[in-house]
């Protein structure tokens, strides 16, 4: 805790020992995750908040005595380092107490108007932990993948403006069977860790408007291969219950071995974190660039792998992003067009 710091977000960072994820609720560290060069886990500290603890004066009614220790202790105010020493002697266990310390200063910080909540970014850290466990890593579909989506998004910072598009392609000729596209005002802060609340919700307005739907979405950005294994793929296969996959141009975390990886097309090598393997490595075209490719949800990596590969016939990136990324920027140059004149 950092007592009166109004720091608030999420940290992610690489240092010389390893890599940190924190999360800070105006000031106090309700989460801190560690792990070393090789992505091991070494740190995994959280108040594991959930939905019910949002209701701070529910919650902090359940426990009027803790909530009095705690009161005695800080005396109504805000101090570096209360988490560790409030819930001592309170009769719970240290989560809990710590749990209860959190509530306590929340609703001192909201007492003393120093809560935005238009910025208040716990509910989207607690339905990202929600979101994690309802990821399915196995093939789950039907039908065969024959209409395959592909998503962009494109922004007008000035405006504050942004424009989701997909399409929808047949998978034996990447013809254009549908399209369709969404704009609304940028509606969320630009938030490392959390960027797909800020790209979903106009991509499921755009999908919501298809006249076909995709079999399965391929996402320019991460599924799994995420620090809290919910990037934008596997958020909008969650909330559209679809399968995705997850087809990034750069790596977000994860450690694979470089000489492993040949310069030849359909070359790929795991990679890996905390000891398991959340991607792939793909070579799409002979000695470019490889895309690092991830399940987003309903779907095995071995099936996303392949399915990447197939629609990279010509070029780097597949014919999903390629198209999508074509048509809202097509959309975001005519909108600016059409205001210059």
């Amino acid at each position: 805790m950092n007592g009166n710091d109004n720091s608030n977000g999420y940290f992610f960072s690489k240092g010389k020992y390893g890599y940190s994820l924190s999360i800070y609720d105006m000031g106090d560290e309700i989460e801190l995750i560690s792990w070393d060069l090789n992505g091991n886990l070494i740190t995994l500290d959280s108040l594991n908040l959930k939905k019910e603890h949002l209701d701070i004066d529910y919650f902090m009614a359940r426990y009027p005595k803790v909530i009095k220790h705690i009161d005695e202790i800080a005396n109504g105010q805000l101090w570096s380092s209360l988490s560790e020493v409030a819930y001592i002697g309170s009769g719970v266990s240290e989560e809990l107490g710590r749990r209860l310390t959190w509530a306590y200063e929340r609703k001192l910080r909201i007492k003393q108007g120093l809560y935005n909540f238009n910025n208040d970014l716990i509910p989207y850290f607690i339905e990202q932990n929600e979101m994690k466990e309802k990821v399915v890593k196995k093939d789950v579909f039907s039908n065969p993948l024959k209409l395959i989506g592909g998503v962009d998004v494109a922004y007008n910072e000035e405006q504050q403006k942004m424009i989701g598009a997909i399409v929808v392609l047949d998978r034996q000729n990447f013809e254009i069977i549908d399209k369709s596209y969404f704009e609304m005002e940028i509606s969320f802060p630009y938030v490392p860790g959390l960027f797909s609340f800020r790209e979903v919700p106009s991509i499921i307005e755009a999908y919501n408007r298809l006249k076909i739907k995709p079999d399965i979405i391929i996402c320019d950005g991460q599924g799994i291969a995420h620090p809290k294994g919910i990037g934008m793929a596997t958020h909008l296969g969650i909330k559209l219950n679809i399968p995705t996959i997850g087809c990034a141009k750069k790596k977000l975390i994860g450690i694979w071995e470089e000489n492993k990886l040949n310069i030849e097309r359909g070359s790929l090598t795991p990679l890996k974190w905390n000891n398991e393997i959340i991607g792939n490595v793909l070579r799409t075209q002979h000695n470019i660039k490889p895309l690092y490719i991830s399940i987003g949800h309903k779907i095995s990596l071995e099936t996303a792998t392949s399915l990447v590969l197939e629609l990279c016939p010509e070029f780097r990136l597949p014919e999903t992003t390629r198209r999508s990324d074509q048509m809202v920027n097509k959309l975001m140059k005519d909108r600016l067009s059409n205001e210059e004149e």
